[in-house]
């Protein structure tokens, strides 16, 4: 494990989840344990959550690559 990572979490949507909240009929049987999953990780110090914020639009997919190590789609 590497302590120095930190993780940001860029959602188009102002809230957690995504599609897994607004997307999913929610009695769909890995809804629960994906939000738990969710929830687990954004618990984390080291993960950061930032809603609101349209990849494409609202920064580029060239701007993350300049400010991050890696960019996960």
């Amino acid at each position: 494990t590497n302590n120095d990572v930190m993780v940001d979490i860029l959602e188009r949507l102002p809230v957690p989840f995504g599609l897994v909240r607004f997307g999913v009929a929610p009695d769909h049987p890995e809804v629960k344990n994906v939000i738990n999953t969710f929830t687990k990780t954004a618990k984390n110090p080291r993960v950061r959550f930032l809603g609101n914020i349209n990849v494409g639009r609202d920064v580029s997919v060239d701007d993350l690559k300049q400010h991050y190590h890696a960019v996960l789609l």
